[in-house]
């Protein structure tokens, strides 16, 4: 039977078709088509995402020079329109500044600033309108910045004090700006610098974690998050930043409710005498309005505060920071800067702000530098409220517009020598920076102006004015930097680090020039003592002049140079029963000569663990994973991530440890010390070697990894795994959040463990042997027992030495300590050895075992040519001391056997008196005496 359609349905079903087709067309036939400015074609998905590299700004510049200066380009699926021209940013700031005055909404603002609260994120509307009003004629007015003008001063003059107190000292001169203008809108904001914690629950406890939290606050407000140009990929957070924020969201809540409890409570207690101290107090008053237009909320107090802490801070220390830079790199603008405030204001008293509009130059260096370091290189986005036409382009409401204000700074057609640093063209040309003139615009213009422009500026202008004036010629000096390749750069710093290797030994004086030649300290004694230098009878004087007798003879001296060099002179040693001839000396080397080999190590010698200690093939027969060797090799070169590095290379704001909030997060605290790490060398039985602690990092290493030894041992292994494990567990809790979970850390490096061992186990060359017993050993029948040691803490830094004599029973003689100044190590044992034959001769103790820790020292006693060596004539005096015993040995042993004298060495360090015999051992080694005295033994790997 055949099937057959009924006509009805046939003539519905053609109908509903024709229908659905026209309908289709005559949507589609009515769909705008728009005519949008020209770029590159977008890929599906990514858009032009892939044209863009780790400069944004520069690579639409490089795009722009291609397209023209309004050009189109797609960031994943948002449409987004640059302007690169001044003529662009007049049409689209100033013509179509309503039509473009709304905000994408990207994540940052939502986490961070209280779904977008603040200012700079918020819709354009009632709460824009009045949150911006409320700032501009309250927390910013002209009559509002005045009364504040007196913290400005003090911060500035702060910061120049900070400045000189960090002379001698490698300064990051970031870290002093950053600093400078938190405090100052801290104290307007908050009503008091940052210093501590607000309460005992308080969530940030210390300066170093609020920069950390405004840092990172900085930050998440200027990254590329994917998820805002993908939408679609937002909830994978391919980044981590959602994270992050949400993280610093929590934070910053806390924290803000802590602030604003304290203005609540202080409100409270001053009720009829109450008056709003600072901006918060403002904030607080102005949210209780019943005549507000739109009631601001406690969320929207938080987010304009943290706006004004943040907005207030970042502009105008990277100002600073470049135009130093600028400054530094082009001492002759640096000259006529400091030639124009030395006439204006004179050298009596700081530059006051009222003095700006009469410092032309400063004012150009200011306007200079924003032009040819904007912070902000592209003005933050604005949103099309509605179509618009623009140079004859279509553009569509919901797309994005950005001005690149970088590409007009450096625009031939505007200016001459675009990338030169030429603050002069500001004199030539009367161009201000508030948003009148399109050619410079680093606070944007329009509506969506920055309105804490005029804060910013009376900070930048006073700040970079009273740096200039107040911080003297030597001091810039030595903040100059060379910008020369990097290659050069590192020739010239090892050339420098090599000569300081060199230095002169006083033997007889006589082939030293006493005035011109660097034989004490780090310059000749002419460039030392200044104006002195007049008194001078003869500049060809040697220093032989100045000893009798084998003993410093600084009368005639004394009136001249500074006590301070008097003492370092008096602590030089000379030779006591032989003439030796002045000799310059390597310090790198046994004998004082200078080698290709030796240099290379002082050149490294800086690092605490080096390659030069243990190479790579070293590193790489260890008995663990290959991750695990790379580790051990990064903390050889010292380049392992810690806080402190961080810090140091200006990737972060502050070295603290951010687990137990120590100072300093250095690689052997961060491993070793820190409580979270020491926990766990403890439950692994580490703790068991008493000087485990007390080790530098250098021998940590190379005492527990099995570097010094050709055999392997299980607590090698163990070692390995541990180290490796609580540095991944340390960055769980630092860089992702984590909460501290020991139990599962210690489970995994248990597992760690026994698969290491069965993996090398079988492997040649390793033994099951845990540990050794190593303690203090008795002298031979009628021998004497003098243990020594010295102390250093810095090498070179504060030093001391001790010894103490012991009879063949192990009973107490006698002991001896010192303070012999800043001196490196090496001197220190040396003195030790030295002061103890010494005392020993008087005491008449002529049979003696003399027993040190230190390898080299005793080498060099037993041979060796010491001709050249600079610390040849104690060396030399210790070798004829030796000839008055009857019987003398000099042994090297481990510093666990030595463990008694290394507490009197650094007593002698800490109590800085010259020389101190104790009859009767002092208290603080008694412990260690009795541990001696029973043979207590120290396991060492």
């Amino acid at each position: 039977m055949e099937l057959v359609a009924s006509p009805s349905w046939l003539s519905l079903s053609t109908a509903a078709a024709c229908l659905a087709t026209f309908t289709i067309l005559l949507l589609f036939g009515r769909r705008r088509r728009y005519n949008r400015p020209p770029g590159p074609r977008p890929w599906p998905i990514i858009g032009n995402l892939n044209l863009i590299g780790p400069l944004p700004h520069r690579s639409i510049h490089a795009l722009s020079n291609k397209y023209g200066p309004i050009m189109q380009v797609w960031f994943g699926s948002n449409p987004i329109v640059v302007g690169s021209s001044v003529e662009m940013a007049e049409a689209f700031l100033k013509t179509h500044d309503g039509t473009i005055a709304d905000r994408p909404r990207f994540t940052a603002g939502k986490y961070t600033l209280y779904n977008y609260a603040n200012i700079t994120w918020s819709q354009y509307g009632p709460y824009w309108r009045q949150a911006r009003k409320m700032l501009l004629t309250e927390l910013l007015s002209p009559k509002r910045l005045e009364s504040y003008e007196y913290i400005r001063k003090e911060e500035v003059k702060n910061m120049v004090k900070r400045l000189y107190e960090s002379a001698n000292k490698t300064v990051v001169l970031k870290h002093h700006l950053f600093a400078l203008t938190l405090n100052v809108i801290s104290r307007m904001a908050l009503g008091k610098k940052f210093t501590g914690r607000i309460n005992e629950n308080a969530v940030v406890s210390s300066s170093h974690e609020y920069i950390e939290m405004v840092d990172e606050l900085l930050f998440l407000n200027g990254v590329l998050n994917i998820g805002d140009l993908i939408p679609w990929l937002n909830f994978m957070d391919l980044q981590g930043y959602i994270k992050r924020m949400k993280d610093l969201r929590k934070k910053l809540d806390k924290w803000m409710e802590d602030v604003l409890d304290e203005h609540e409570e202080r409100r409270r207690k001053k009720i009829e005498n109450y008056v709003a101290e600072d901006m918060v107090d403002v904030l607080l008053q102005l949210s209780q309005d019943p005549t507000l237009e739109v009631k601001i909320q406690r969320d929207g107090v938080k987010s304009l505060t943290l706006e004004l802490i943040a907005g207030g801070t970042d502009t105008s220390s990277v100002t600073l920071e470049w135009a130093m830079c600028e400054l530094l790199r082009k001492p002759k603008m640096l000259k006529n800067a400091r030639e124009e405030l030395d006439r204006v204001i004179g050298r009596e008293r700081w530059v006051e702000e009222q003095d700006i509009p009469n410092l032309p130059y400063i004012n150009a260096i200011m306007k200079e530098t924003m032009r040819l370091h904007p912070v902000a290189p592209m003005l933050i986005p604005r949103l099309a409220r509605q179509d618009f036409k623009i140079a004859g382009y279509d553009i569509p409401r919901g797309t994005q517009v950005l001005v690149n204000i970088w590409s007009i700074g450096r625009n031939p057609l505007v200016w001459d020598n675009p990338n030169e640093f030429e603050p002069k063209r500001f004199i030539e040309k009367a161009i201000d920076v508030k948003g009148h003139n399109f050619e410079l615009l680093p606070f944007g213009a329009g509506r969506r102006m920055c309105p804490g422009y005029s804060f910013g500026l009376k900070v930048i202008q006073v700040s970079l004015a009273n740096l200039l004036h107040g911080v003297g010629e030597d001091l810039l000096g030595r903040m100059y930097k060379s910008f020369d390749s990097y290659t050069w750069k590192g020739i010239l710093k090892a050339k420098n680090r090599l000569i300081e290797g060199f230095g002169f030994r006083i033997g007889d004086g006589r082939s030293t020039k006493l005035w011109t030649d660097t034989w004490v300290g780090e310059k000749p004694l002419i460039d030392v003592i200044g104006n002195n230098a007049e008194h001078i009878l003869d500049i060809n004087e040697t220093v032989s002049s100045i000893i009798t007798d084998n003993r410093w003879q600084l009368e005639g001296i004394s009136n001249i140079c500074p006590q301070n060099v008097i003492r370092e002179i008096e602590s030089i040693p000379l030779p006591l029963f032989s003439q030796l001839s002045d000799a310059l000396t390597w310090k790198s080397s046994p004998n004082g000569k200078y080698s290709a080999k030796s240099g290379y190590y002082f050149l490294n010698s800086s690092q605490v663990c080096s390659q030069l200690v243990f190479p790579w093939k070293d590193v790489w027969r260890l008995k663990c994973a290959e991750s695990i060797r790379f580790f051990i090799w990064i903390i050889c070169n010292t380049a392992l991530p810690t806080n402190s590095l961080r810090a140091q290379r200006g990737m972060s704001a502050s070295s603290i440890c951010r687990r137990c909030n120590y100072s300093e997060e250095t690689i052997v605290h961060c491993l070793r010390d820190c409580p979270a790490a020491k926990a766990t060398w403890l439950h692994f039985g580490f703790g068991s070697t008493l000087n485990f602690f007390n080790y530098d990092l250098n021998s940590w290493i190379l005492s527990f990894t099995g570097l010094r030894r050709n055999d392997h041992r299980l607590d090698d292994v163990k070692f390995l795994c541990i180290i490796y494990g609580s540095w991944k567990h340390r960055n769980t809790c630092v860089i992702d959040g984590g909460s501290p979970n020991y139990i599962k850390l210690h489970k995994e490096i248990e597992l760690d463990i026994d698969m290491a061992w069965q993996v090398f186990s079988d492997s040649a060359n390793i033994s099951s042997c845990d540990s050794r017993c190593v303690s203090w050993s008795k002298p031979k029948q009628g021998m004497i027992k003098l243990n020594t040691d010295g102390s250093s803490f810095g090498n070179p830094g504060m030093a001391g030495y001790g010894g103490i004599f012991r009879n063949e029973d192990g009973g107490w003689l006698c002991g001896y300590s010192g303070f012999i100044g800043i001196r490196t190590s090496m001197f220190a044992e040396l003195t030790a050895i030295k002061h103890g034959l010494n005392l020993a001769i008087n005491k008449g103790f002529l049979k003696l075992e003399v027993d040190s820790d230190c390898q080299e020292a005793v080498n060099l006693i037993s041979s060796g040519d010491i001709s050249s060596h600079h610390l040849g004539v104690i060396i030399n005096d210790i070798r004829t001391l030796s000839k008055s015993f009857e019987a003398i040995s000099f042994k090297h042993i481990l510093r666990e056997a030595n463990f008694c004298v290394d507490g009197l060495a650094k007593l002698g360090a800490r109590n800085r008196v010259e020389s101190y015999v104790w009859e009767v051992p002092p208290p603080d080694i008694s412990l260690a005496l009795l541990a001696d005295h029973a043979a207590f033994g120290f396991c060492r790997p």
